[in-house]
């Protein structure tokens, strides 16, 4: 006669520890899916290393808790965020990449358990407990490889119960959640700096934009054009064409924005370019201003310039620059130059272009700069000037090929007879054309002078 069948029952003990796992796990899930739902709206750094922290600390129910980050270098790691530290303590640690097991774990990228730190012993230790878990956080991403972003450290479980494993893959998980949160925020973050430099630098050219003259002053028998345009947001040149009137009697200086009968010229190029040389040449804008307004001659102006400039630039910059002073009654440009050349001066009688060399070294350099003004160039009819930065003659094109001199000189003298304006016109359109659209590498800044009758 068959037996009848038997149904095995789970031993009690043993159903109750099975159930009382299925009850951690589901409380593990909930501190995790929490976790992960908090980091949905957008967050700070420090909020969401404190997040992290936390429920790392709820997850494993740890007393101790810390989430180190890597300096820039990636030489060391210090301690971000912390539970259960002394203030004193987070700031003294300090571990090298490579080093400790919170060094070799972010170096190896893999997970680090020990009984205790071996590294720093037991006696009096940041970390003393029997079980102890190191976890590089790791971000990643469809088009990026991953990157180890930080280590987070669990220690002191309540209990002093060592991690099981299927504990640790919990761990797994939200470090997995930790990385992508991190690199978030600092993606964000690096973002909104970006934003804000860029918002900084439509400020900074504004700013340079309205130092240039809104109308050149109306010099009587003479024609000036002047034009700038930066390579990047700001540039490292500038122009200025002041017009003033000195009164017979008291010889005090008014400054003149429209018809006048003298006038300052000003065209300097900062090495470099971007904000650092705008700044640069917006402070030798602001010194010629106030030089004019006091006493227009120019080996004071340009003597005043340079001992300023050497007093305030560091070492290794500099600042070309040209001056002119146009002269109604004579028909005269006096005019020097500190490593501005070559000068074009057209000369409409003999149909002939002169390359006038620089009369000293640029600004900023020698304190005790010699400064000779020549003799002042009288100018005839249909005669001109024109000062250009480099930026027109190292103009190149995707080959490397640079406009040159020559192909300046060559525009120059095909449009001589036409206004101030028409000739820059047709400079900027020779150049673009042989450029073929390639980025400009450096500031293109031009003022061109013409007497008319």
């Amino acid at each position: 006669m068959p037996q009848a069948s038997q149904t095995r029952e789970t031993p009690e003990p043993l159903a109750a520890a099975m159930l009382e796992l299925r009850g951690e796990q589901a409380r593990m899930w909930t501190v995790l899916l929490d976790f992960s739902r908090s980091l949905s709206r957008v967050l700070d750094l420090d909020t969401v290393l404190d997040r992290i922290v936390t429920a790392a600390a709820q997850m494993t129910c740890s007393r101790r808790v810390s989430l180190m980050l890597p300096d820039e270098q990636k030489e060391y790691l210090t301690i971000a965020k912390a539970i259960g530290f002394d203030d004193q303590i987070k700031e003294q640690v300090r571990v090298p990449i490579g080093e400790a097991i919170a060094g070799r774990a972010f170096a190896s990228g893999r997970r680090l358990t020990t009984a205790v730190d071996p590294s720093r012993g037991r006696g009096g230790a940041a970390y003393t407990g029997e079980s102890f878990v190191s976890m590089p956080i790791i971000a990643s991403s469809l088009n990026v490889t991953e990157q180890r972003v930080g280590v987070l450290n669990i220690t002191h479980r309540y209990g002093d119960r060592p991690f099981e494993e299927w504990e640790l893959e919990f761990v797994d998980l939200l470090g997995s959640v930790a990385g992508s949160a991190i690199d978030d925020t600092l993606w964000r973050r690096a973002r909104e700096s970006l934003l804000k430099y860029e918002r900084d630098l439509q400020v900074a050219r504004r700013i340079q934009q309205s130092t240039f003259p809104d109308q050149l002053p109306v010099v009587s028998g003479f024609e000036i054009d002047a034009w700038s345009e930066p390579a990047e947001e700001t540039g490292g040149d500038t122009y200025d064409v002041i017009g003033y009137r000195r009164e017979p009697a008291s010889g005090a200086i008014h400054l003149s924005p429209g018809r006048t009968d003298r006038a300052v010229l000003l065209l300097a190029d900062a090495v470099g370019h971007g904000i650092g040389p705008a700044l640069s040449v917006t402070q030798v804008r602001s010194m010629l201003r106030m030089a004019v307004r006091m006493q227009p001659e120019l080996p004071k102006i340009a003597r005043h310039m340079n001992e300023q400039l050497c007093a305030d630039l560091p070492k290794g910059r500099f600042i070309t620059a040209w001056l002119g002073e146009l002269n109604a009654a004579d028909k005269t440009l006096t005019c020097f130059s500190a490593g501005q050349a070559p000068i074009l001066r057209y000369e409409a009688a003999r149909d002939t272009m002169h390359e006038l060399a620089a009369d000293t070294m640029p600004l900023g350099i020698k304190s005790d700069l010699g400064i000779t003004i020549g003799d002042p160039i009288h100018m005839s009819p249909g005669d001109l000037v024109a000062v250009l930065s480099d930026g027109f003659f190292e103009a190149a094109d995707y080959e490397g090929r640079q406009f040159g001199v020559d192909r300046v000189v060559e525009v120059i003298s095909a449009h001589c007879r036409q206004t101030p304006g028409r000739i820059l016109t047709a400079l900027r359109d020779a150049v673009a054309t042989f450029t073929e659209g390639a980025p400009a590498s450096d500031d293109r800044t031009a003022i061109i002078v013409k007497r008319t009758e």
